[in-house]
């Protein structure tokens, strides 16, 4: 990634990142980095975000369990109703009340 357009992203943000390789693995899409690994005379590897996803789902959903547990609902059952709503971004308003 072009070092000018993670110094205008980071500007933006507000927030600078440490390790550069990381950022520009969390915003590289799988379909581009099969096609990087396809083109000849390309050795070095170009790792995507597809990992750094999953953990971000993790995260999320873990965030609404914790909110869903905080507003009062309280069985296994309606947490994974709610949560499964918040994540198909269903409204919810008794929830955010």
């Amino acid at each position: 990634m072009d070092p000018a357009k993670i110094q205008e992203l980071e500007d933006r943000l507000g927030y600078s990142f440490n390790d550069k390789r990381l950022l520009t693995r969390a915003l590289t899409h799988p379909t581009f980095s099969n096609m990087e690994k396809q083109k000849k005379n390309r050795s070095e590897e170009c790792p995507h975000q597809e990992t750094y996803a999953t953990l971000g789902d993790a995260i999320l959903k873990a965030g609404f369990i914790s909110i869903l547990m905080e507003k009062g609902v309280k069985t296994k059952g309606n947490i994974t109703i709610s949560k499964s709503d918040l994540e198909n971004n269903l409204r919810h308003e008794k929830i955010w009340k």
